[in-house]
């Protein structure tokens, strides 16, 4: 069984009552108010449950066996997805990472993701992987957006890099 718990600024989002977040009532709401989206799995993926999008953390990841948990959260979801749904995989960029190993993640998450957009392409769904600095995490919210909406639908297998910096002011 699959529970979806999402609760918005102390509220529960799930507006119609169904048990799942929809595309529409995910934007009904800035990310900035989502406190908490878990998913608490047991062996076996629903068959009726047909995501709109999936988003992966992998920040934390340091090494190549931390690559396991990313197949182990795809796999028995991905064919479950949507069409025109939308895979959002963050992690850190290489050149922010001491160790050689961190580095081979992220260059090994930008090879997943390329791989998963072609296979996701016949359905009309995309896929992207976002680099975040660490000081960089509060400007994450527009990007997603972005990449989990209808309009990125002609972009898919991207790298994208977000910067702390600012465009300087005149």
């Amino acid at each position: 069984a699959v529970k979806l718990e999402v609760n918005i600024a102390g509220s529960e989002l799930d507006s119609d009552g169904d048990g799942t977040l929809s595309m529409a009532e995910f934007f009904a709401f800035s990310l900035r108010a989502v406190r908490a989206v878990q998913i608490f799995m047991d062996a076996e993926v629903p068959e009726d449950v047909r995501p709109d999008c999936l988003v992966f953390d992998a920040t934390g990841f340091g090494q190549a066996s931390d690559l396991h948990a990313l197949y182990d959260f795809f796999h028995p979801w991905i064919g479950q997805l949507a069409r025109n749904g939308r895979v959002v995989v963050l992690g850190r960029p290489a050149g922010t990472l001491t160790q050689a190993s961190g580095a081979a993640v992220a260059s090994a998450l930008d090879g997943f993701v390329r791989s998963l957009a072609k296979e996701l392409g016949r359905k009309g769904a995309t896929a992207h992987v976002i680099y975040v600095p660490e000081d960089a995490e509060p400007r994450l919210d527009g990007l997603l957006r972005f990449l989990l909406s209808p309009r990125s639908a002609f972009i898919t297998g991207q790298p994208w890099t977000l910067s702390a910096l600012t465009a300087p002011t005149e």
